[in-house]
């Protein structure tokens, strides 16, 4: 007669049921609610390089940008990379991203290593891809909950 409720099937059942839940708990990503957008203005004049305002950044997922607009004769587009500061007045920052091209309509998820260089606030920083007088304009947002 076959016993269901055998000692070897319970333990068999135990350990499954154990691999899926450490699993579980390994995969998960939990992302801060700092993922608000706020606006930005680049007013590019020749190579100078621009700043969005010093936000707070609450865990290691990337950051955000989206180009909206452009207000100049040609798109030629900027190069923008992260930026990463001790607290909100701090001049020690650093950059903690590769770069990232825009263009009108360009909407990126930028990854940087801000958090896991223990810094607390994140900008960024951007510079005109040629020498020109141009605008650019649209959002960003230190941290972001899609995941990446």
């Amino acid at each position: 007669m076959y016993n269901k409720t055998s000692l070897f099937g319970k333990l068999i059942v135990g350990a499954f049921t154990g691999m899926l839940l450490f699993t579980g708990v390994q995969t998960a990503h939990i992302y801060a609610n700092n993922n608000s957008d706020t606006a930005f203005e680049f007013n590019f004049d020749g190579y100078s390089a621009e700043e969005t305002s010093r936000r707070y950044k609450e865990d290691e997922s990337a950051s955000w940008m989206r180009c909206d607009s452009v207000d100049g004769s040609d798109d030629i587009g900027y190069l923008a990379y992260v930026y990463g500061y001790e607290d909100y007045h701090s001049d020690d920052g650093a950059c903690y991203s590769s770069s990232h091209t825009f263009y009108e309509g360009t909407t990126k998820y930028m990854k940087n290593w801000v958090k896991e260089s223990d810094k607390n606030f994140a900008t960024i920083k951007a510079t005109l891809c040629d020498y020109e007088a141009t605008s650019y304009s649209g959002y960003w947002s230190p941290d972001n909950m899609s995941g990446y």
